[in-house]
């Protein structure tokens, strides 16, 4: 596992899934935390590839996730 950051728009391609969707993982409240952890730097939101792997081994575990 790569260990870098990727932008939203490369972090939501590699996930399939639209950069609003992304968004909305991000701001999701679980327990106080985001189903989908992101860094920011200056003005730009970053998601760490390991955030990824972790988010799809919890759909794995999970099979699946509500995004409101």
């Amino acid at each position: 596992m790569a260990n870098s950051l990727l932008s939203i728009e490369d972090a939501s391609k590699r996930l399939g899934i639209s950069s609003s969707t992304l968004y909305k993982l991000i701001n999701i409240n679980n327990d106080d935390e985001s189903k989908i952890k992101s860094v920011t730097i200056g003005k730009s939101r970053l998601i760490p590839e390991d955030s990824i792997d972790e988010f799809i081994k919890s759909l794995k575990d999970q099979g699946g996730v509500d995004v409101c």
